[in-house]
């Protein structure tokens, strides 16, 4: 165990920051807390602080990228409830994927069902 680790874990967390804040020369004083809100009163810095806080949201609200409109509308077609799957949702290309996969599974089985017809029964010689 480390000399540090002994020493923090034998002091509790509210003694530690009584320390630091001694070192550091106080708390919060009055004086410092009159000059913060002296400094919040002026209205250049409410002007300031409404403009810095409420201009992103506004620049938000109104810069749109073009292509979300094209994404939105993509995602609505996927979501329409027509009782189709959702991979045949895409249209012909979907389908015609669809419909590849399943003929080359079916080659796939029968080959495979082929196979184990010809080693279960064996050519005699």
């Amino acid at each position: 165990m480390s000399v540090m680790h002994f020493l923090y874990s034998s002091l509790d967390k509210r003694e530690i920051y009584e320390e630091n804040v001694k070192r550091r020369g106080g708390g919060i004083t009055e004086e410092k807390k009159n000059c913060v809100s002296s400094l919040t009163n002026l209205p250049f810095f409410q002007a300031a602080v409404r403009t810095f806080t409420s201009s992103s949201a506004r620049r938000a609200a109104t810069d749109v990228h073009p292509g979300y409109g094209q994404i939105r509308g993509t995602m609505n077609k996927f979501q329409v409830d027509n009782g189709m799957p959702i991979h045949l949702k895409g249209g012909v290309f979907d389908n015609l994927l669809f419909v590849s996969t399943c003929v080359l599974n079916a080659v796939g089985l029968s080959m495979t069902l082929g196979f184990i017809y010809d080693m279960s029964f064996p050519k005699k010689a």
